[in-house]
């Protein structure tokens, strides 16, 4: 458990378990910013906003091969005590395009 003021830092990993070649991985990570502010991530994220964090391609501009993983890691500061209940960070995969631009398999 973290207190107010400490640092909390999610490793994010994201693997293509499909058999075709990802060019586009797309990331978004949901956070309750009642308790954590967004202080740093690796990649940095394209754009950040009230509660979420969001990529564009996680790839890099290169590609995610079929068993290939890739991983982000995502930096948050305690901003408030949650009175004992814990805080849920999401990060969701959603939109991936293969290398011929077809919507990848969920």
């Amino acid at each position: 458990m973290i207190q107010v003021g400490e640092t909390a830092t999610y490793t994010v990993v994201v693997r293509n378990t499909g058999s075709s070649t990802l060019t586009t991985v797309p990331l978004s990570d949901l956070f309750d910013d009642a308790y954590m502010d967004y202080s740093s991530a690796i990649p940095p994220p394209d754009s950040t906003g009230s509660g979420s964090a969001s990529w564009n391609d996680i790839t890099g501009a290169g590609t995610l091969l079929p068993g290939a993983q890739t991983t982000v890691t995502v930096g948050f500061v305690a901003s408030a005590a949650t009175g004992g209940l814990s805080t849920v960070d999401t990060a969701t995969v959603t939109g991936a395009l293969d290398a011929s631009g077809a919507a990848a398999a969920s």
